[in-house]
């Protein structure tokens, strides 16, 4: 866009007019604002959270990032991932077998104790 058109545009979004896109699509314009307080140690978690979530999505807005979140909260996929049966054999199949033994024996130790090892008479 030339700088008229930029100046059009951002009139038009002031305005809430629907513009058409490169494609001639009718794009709406229409958006609300939300404005809250929050100290500085929630402002970056904000942001941290905001700054995952949109690399995880792929989007570049915070907007879309925000959404994704809270919808993920309304339908209750945030907090810890549900670990199943089949997610760890994925997760161990994934390793060698000597990696998938050291990290199963790393959190039962007594399963890396030899038997055989009983004192000599």
């Amino acid at each position: 866009m030339n700088s008229l058109e930029i100046q059009e545009y951002v009139k038009g979004l002031k305005d809430g007019k629907a513009k058409t896109d490169e494609n001639g699509d009718e794009v709406t314009t229409k958006v609300s604002s939300m404005v809250f307080k929050v100290h500085p140690d929630q402002k970056e978690t904000i942001k941290e959270a905001l700054a995952k979530k949109k690399e995880e999505s792929g989007t570049e807005h915070d907007n879309v990032a925000l959404e994704q979140i809270t919808l993920g909260y309304i339908e209750g996929n945030t907090g810890k991932p549900k670990v199943t049966v089949a997610a760890v054999k994925k997760f161990l199949g994934a390793m060698t077998a000597e990696k998938a033994a050291a990290l199963v024996i790393d959190v039962h130790p007594s399963l890396g104790e030899d038997d055989d090892d009983e004192t000599e008479s």
